[in-house]
């Protein structure tokens, strides 16, 4: 029997003795056991699993245990509890980050702290590309003494979690996006070509340079053919749908829209007349803007999406871009969110830490250092006030892991959790607290702002960064 030429097994060997969070542990791989192919990587600095075009077959397990820290314990062997704790693991795409478990890819068998492991088995299909993470939860709020990985015997062979991916074959859902979204991603490369422009422009309405800059793979210019991308050539004009919303695409203080979003839109629309100019010969191509009302009552950015995909089907615009969350990047969402082509990530988002002023601290020379710098700057302090969003996004995972760091560095670290963004915009503005962690780019905007007293410290607040990311994209309809 031969074997495919891609295949992957990654362990997590115990170099180190690391404490179960609350919630949802990634698995971080520190072995590649066997890596064969181009089409499978893992990311251990990102903590995500990379996979091409395929179908694969996938197994793993994964595995804590009890530890009560003992230097003589009265008996050789592994400390186990008589009730032990219960948990499972699995495996989900690394952009749905507030992912429950009937959108997971796949759950583990039941499994508990005394090293019972839990498995999966199952199989992939990936029509383009997928970024995976593989996780472990155990216990219900009582995880004192359970560790992910335990070296107290000094051996670094004892393997705590384990995944094997192995391609089976071509993909099934193999599919072109539509020449306008394709003709979109070409422009956007081009543009790209110099990474200096998207910086100033970025800079220009955060006041930072972006710390992850997008790429676009590919990226080639499509044949108009009878598509979409024909139409709105030989109409002279492309229609951008948005939801008005700083710092993406609204009204300035001269009544004329602006934003991030409305430039990068208009800077791509002149791309597409250069590349295109032969094929409706003194027509060009110039941009419109169409606005859409977004509804209340629930997540902000399924309600965006469903307000400009809305707008696409009844033909109001062509291109729908205004800062929107790829809902579709897991592939585990909604029909609708499936039924569009997502262009490359206009821009990442990733938590972020902003400082309010309050105390009076000079952080100055703290922006854009790393977290660990972060940390043991304000581990001194004689309190800590931290304040996130209540959202099923990651703000609240990664303020608390920040918070119990800086408690676990000797600080004195208190988290509300419980904020929406009126709260928090007047916690910055009053200064009630320390610090805001959140969406980067809202962060950014607000330390952008005249009159800001505090200071964006441009700080990642989780571990890793990218695992927790959420790209930003425009879409289009799909054709055929």
């Amino acid at each position: 029997m031969s074997l495919p030429a891609d295949f992957a097994v990654y362990a997590e060997h115990s170099d180190k003795l690391v404490k179960v969070a609350g919630g949802w542990n990634p698995r971080i791989f520190n072995r590649a056991e066997v890596e064969e192919g181009s089409s499978i990587r893992f990311d251990a600095k990102a903590g995500v699993l990379r996979l091409g075009p395929g179908v694969y077959h996938i197994t793993g397990s994964s595995q804590v245990t009890y530890n009560d820290l003992d230097p003589n314990p009265p008996t050789p062997g592994w400390n186990t509890e008589p009730r032990p704790n219960g948990g499972y693991s699995r495996l989900r795409y690394a952009a749905d980050v507030d992912c429950k478990n009937e959108k997971a890819i796949v759950v583990g068998t039941i499994s508990n702290a005394n090293m019972l492991p839990s498995l999966i088995e199952t199989y992939l299909d990936v029509p383009e590309v997928a970024e995976l993470v593989y996780e472990h939860q155990v216990g219900f709020g009582t995880i004192e003494g359970i560790y992910l990985e335990d070296d107290a015997t000094g051996s670094t062979w004892h393997v705590f979690a384990r995944i094997a991916i192995r391609k089976v074959g071509a993909t099934a859902r193999a599919r072109e996006k539509s020449a306008l979204c394709s003709a979109f991603d070409a422009a956007f490369q081009t543009y790209l070509a110099s990474p200096e422009t998207y910086r100033r422009l970025y800079a220009s309405y955060l006041g930072v340079t972006p710390k992850f800059v997008p790429t676009v793979g590919g990226g080639a210019w499509p044949t108009p053919g009878e598509t979409a991308l024909a139409r709105v050539l030989k109409s002279g004009v492309l229609r951008f749908g948005y939801a008005e919303a700083a710092p993406y695409v609204f009204h300035g203080a001269n009544g004329e829209l602006s934003g991030f979003d409305w430039e990068l839109g208009n800077a791509l629309t002149a791309l597409l007349r250069e590349q295109y100019f032969h094929f409706a010969p003194g027509k060009g191509l110039r941009a419109e803007w169409a606005k859409v009302e977004v509804g209340t009552g629930g997540d902000p950015e399924e309600l965006k999406f469903e307000a400009l995909h809305d707008g696409l089907r009844r033909g109001l615009f062509d291109v729908a871009m205004s800062g929107q969350a790829n809902l579709g990047a897991g592939l585990g969402t909604s029909d609708a969110t499936r039924s569009v082509d997502w262009t490359a990530s206009t821009a990442i988002l990733f938590t972020n830490i902003l400082y309010t002023g309050r105390d009076g601290h000079d952080l100055s020379d703290l922006v854009g250092a790393s977290r660990e710098r972060f940390i043991d700057r304000v581990k001194g302090w004689a309190e800590v006030i931290v304040m996130c969003v209540a959202n099923p996004g990651p703000s609240p995972i990664n303020s608390a892991a920040l918070v119990a760091a800086i408690n676990q560095a000797g600080g004195h670290a208190t988290l509300r959790n419980d904020g929406t963004l009126p709260s928090i915009t007047e916690a910055i503005a009053e200064q009630t607290i320390h610090f805001s962690v959140g969406d980067a780019v809202a962060s950014s905007w607000i330390g952008n702002q005249p009159g800001f007293a505090g200071l964006n410290l441009d700080i990642a607040a989780g571990t890793q960064p990218l695992q927790s990311a959420q790209p930003v994209a425009a879409f289009t309809l799909r054709e055929g």
